[in-house]
């Protein structure tokens, strides 16, 4: 009997104690949201001194996640937190909050973190974390693929503005080429004319030359055969000026025939282009060109004849005339 009665006065006692306990601060303060996630774990000892860590983890409008950490050190007085936070960055000023508790509740005031976290399992926290770095995923996902269509796009407008500046070129370049043979032809077309009107002015100059050579034999006074004789010189070199322009002209003409069916080539090298081959203002300039130069090779080759003749009347004028002159020059002497 006495000690059931001693039993009974301890849990008495006990209950009493308990009943009359000091509420205490210590717990995992946490708030999540779909962006945000805070954390304020703290420890109140002796005295109401608070110690305890806070962490913040915030999704950013890219899809990184900042997440910071700091070292809390506090002092409690009965409801009213002070609290002073104090970052783990080198050279971070600390900072000082106020906090008032209600239940397992902290409100909280200063540095921008104004509202309410409440006291619950630190897994709550963590997994509203866990949701944040999986929602962060999924932006830098979307970001990643938003920027490759970006550059998709950017690339093909790329491509087709240099597809376009190139088939510009193209057309340009055809259409200059285009010029150039039509002033070739009309030069191969004057050719003809122009050679047959230099043979006949070949045998002109020679029966000239026989004139003067007939007018220095008749005359006695050797001062009046110098005179016709150096008339005759004048006349062999005329000739020789005069097939000296036209061989001029003709290599000219030769030289600017090479280079045009040169240009011809590169451009259609570049009328092969697979970029090309579903334009249809491309291929008719290409086929114009080819045809161009068709036209002028053949004019060319037509013109050869014409050429060969100019020459071989020109070495037998020529020689025609020497003869003459070297007789000349027997009078004189």
């Amino acid at each position: 009997m006495k000690a059931i009665t001693v039993i009974a006065a301890g849990l008495a006692v006990a209950l009493s104690l308990a009943g009359c306990a000091k509420p205490t601060a210590t717990g995992s303060y946490s708030k999540t949201n779909p962006n945000v996630a805070l954390l304020i774990d703290l420890v109140e000892a002796e005295h109401g001194n608070l110690s305890g860590r806070m962490e913040l983890v915030t999704l950013m409008a890219d899809g990184s996640v900042q997440d910071r950490t700091a070292a809390v050190e506090g002092q409690a007085d009965g409801e009213h937190l002070s609290l002073t936070i104090k970052p783990g960055e080198f050279l971070a000023q600390p900072e000082t909050i106020s906090a008032e508790r209600n239940g397992d509740e902290l409100h909280i005031s200063g540095k921008g973190l104004d509202g309410s976290v409440k006291r619950q399992p630190l897994r709550t926290f963590e997994d509203g974390v866990k949701a944040i770095r999986a929602k962060s995923a999924e932006m830098i996902a979307a970001n990643a693929r938003t920027a490759a269509a970006a550059k998709l796009a950017a690339d093909r407008a790329q491509a087709d503005a240099e597809r376009s500046r190139l088939i510009y070129q193209l057309k340009f370049d055809t259409q200059n080429l285009k010029g150039q043979i039509d002033l070739l032809l009309g030069r191969v077309d004057r050719l003809k004319p122009k050679s047959e009107e230099l043979i006949a002015a070949f045998s002109r100059q020679t029966e000239k030359v026989e004139g003067l050579l007939r007018q220095e034999r008749s005359f006695a006074d050797v001062a009046e055969r110098g005179q016709v004789r150096f008339a005759i010189s004048q006349a062999v070199m005329d000739t020789e000026r005069q097939i000296g322009e036209v061989t001029s002209g003709a290599q000219g003409l030769s030289n600017a025939i090479r280079d045009a069916n040169e240009e011809a080539k590169q451009i259609s090298i570049r009328c092969a282009a697979p970029q090309f081959a579903s334009d249809a203002s491309v291929a008719s300039s290409c086929k114009a060109v080819s045809d161009d130069v068709s036209r002028l090779q053949t004019a060319a080759q037509q013109a050869s004849p014409t050429l060969r003749e100019l020459e071989a009347t020109y070495r037998s004028e020529l020689e025609k005339q020497k003869r003459l002159e070297a007789e000349a020059d027997r009078l004189t002497n």
